[in-house]
């Protein structure tokens, strides 16, 4: 009876799909039938494995592999799939992959789910769903979620419980964050910048999170929905007064509420990494950030941006530049100095690039008289693209272009995305490196303020001269 008994632990013990013991390996064999394939790679963020295929178009090895997702590349070829100590996979690679052994259930699953996102591709489509109504959208999203969660609900007693658990998290925040994106997207999709979800919607959104959940730190979309719950609740308080700083305020919140390590170091890396440019409080965000990084190579990345950051705060000389404008001709700074300069980075194929230029243009005829430039520095691939926008759009000011995206002066400035907005005073000093967009209204408040200040300045020194 005691040998019967054992014997059933150890049979439990090989076939259970929790914690493998002193094993951390991963035994995968496979074929191939893709022409000219000499390796394969499986690879993630931090780690590259290098698997050679033989003349028999088949390969065998065995690699020391922590618990997560990966990508296997071969050729131009490249499929997501997941490991864990104690898998052996048998992979067969042509135009699909088919997984068996071991293992095989999570991978095959990630495949399906593959193909089924493919097929949900228009619907599932931000330029479709987020155009629709509030109603609807929140319809179109529960109905596609529970679609995908069908899927995986049908192998749920053959996959292991880590795997259902971050899968069933993967699909429920993807739709979450999905939700939380859609004020913005209909923004951007439909052209109405005054759209505002129902009173109600963030509230019912944000019930009940768990913004504390160590073990979806792999789950990116769980890491963005905690992201923009921070941000909603750091919205609430600085709501439109431009003299509260976003950045330290969000900052603020997340230390007040993750607790979960290495969520706030992700988080505030992020912060560090992304938005660091846009805050007016450099040093208290600076401080915030590194404070809650231990990664080196996020710390790194992070003091090199302060530093750059620091050569371009408030009264710094700004970076020079040199575009050439629609006749070919050469402009710099130097060129342009004398006037208020108002910069705008932007490209054809940026539609939020394009939303503005309605706005751009009421500024230009409101200052028509007034001391300042408008610059635009475009950033196409092509000088034809930009000249043709140009004259469709009748775009006036000082239109530059950019052939090489490199430029020293993009990366001075931390350039990131676009539209990238910069107000220069007349000597060529930094009012604000990232300086607010034509359509916010605190731009024209700002403008008039800066104008008056130098026409005021002008009039005391002509009565001192007299």
């Amino acid at each position: 009876m005691e040998k019967t008994n054992l014997i059933l632990i150890l049979f439990f013990i090989l076939i259970s799909c929790g914690k493998q013991g002193s094993q951390n390996y991963v035994i995968i064999t496979g074929k191939v039938n893709i022409t000219n394939a000499k390796f394969l790679v499986i690879n993630n963020k931090t780690d590259t494995f290098e698997i050679k295929i033989d003349s028999a178009q088949s390969f065998h090895d065995t690699i020391s592999i922590e618990q997560g997702y990966y990508t296997l590349s071969i050729n131009k070829k490249s499929f997501n799939i997941y490991l864990k100590p104690g898998f052996q996979i048998d992979v067969k690679i042509g135009k699909q992959i088919e997984f068996n052994g071991k293992g095989s259930n999570e991978n095959n699953y990630l495949e399906a789910n593959r193909s089924l996102v493919k097929k949900l591709k228009d619907v599932d489509n931000y330029k479709y769903y987020a155009k629709r109504q509030e109603e609807s959208f929140l319809l179109l999203m529960d109905s596609i979620y529970q679609n995908r969660l069908h899927l995986l609900d049908k192998i749920r007693s053959e996959i292991c419980n880590e795997f259902k658990y971050i899968e069933e998290s993967k699909l429920k925040y993807e739709y979450q964050r999905k939700k939380a994106l859609y004020e913005i997207s209909r923004k951007i999709v439909t052209g109405d910048n005054n759209f505002k979800v129902s009173k109600s919607y963030y509230f019912n959104l944000y019930k009940g999170i768990n913004v504390n959940d160590s073990n979806l730190i792999i789950v990116n979309d769980y890491i963005r929905f905690v992201d923009s719950y921070l941000w909603q609740e750091a919205n609430s308080i600085v709501n439109g007064d431009s003299s509260i700083d976003f950045y330290l305020t969000y900052m603020s919140i997340l230390n007040e509420r993750i607790e979960a390590k290495k969520l706030k170091e992700k988080l505030s890396y992020d912060i560090g990494n992304i938005k660091l440019p846009r805050t007016k409080k450099l040093d208290q965000v600076y401080k915030l950030v590194t404070q809650n990084i231990s990664n080196k190579r996020y710390l790194n990345r992070v003091q090199k941006k302060y530093n750059i950051l620091k050569r371009i705060e408030k009264g710094a000389m700004s970076p020079d530049f040199q575009f050439e404008d629609k006749s070919g001709k050469l402009i710099g700074l130097k060129d342009l100095k004398g006037k208020i300069i108002y910069i705008d980075i932007w490209a054809t194929g940026c539609g939020p690039c394009i939303a503005e230029i309605p706005f751009q243009k009421k500024l230009e005829k409101r200052y028509k008289d007034k001391n300042i430039h408008f610059v635009g520095i475009n950033i196409d691939q092509t000088v034809e693209e930009w000249k043709k926008t140009v004259k469709e759009k009748k775009l006036k000011g000082i239109q530059l272009y950019a052939a090489n995206t490199k430029a020293s002066f993009f990366k001075d400035y931390v350039v990131q995305g676009i539209p990238r907005y910069i107000l220069l005073n007349k000597n060529g000093r930094i009012i604000e490196s990232y300086a607010k967009r034509p359509s916010d209204r605190e731009l024209i408040e700002q403008l008039d303020k800066i104008i008056l200040k130098n026409e005021n300045l002008m009039t005391i020194r002509q009565l001192t001269n007299q």
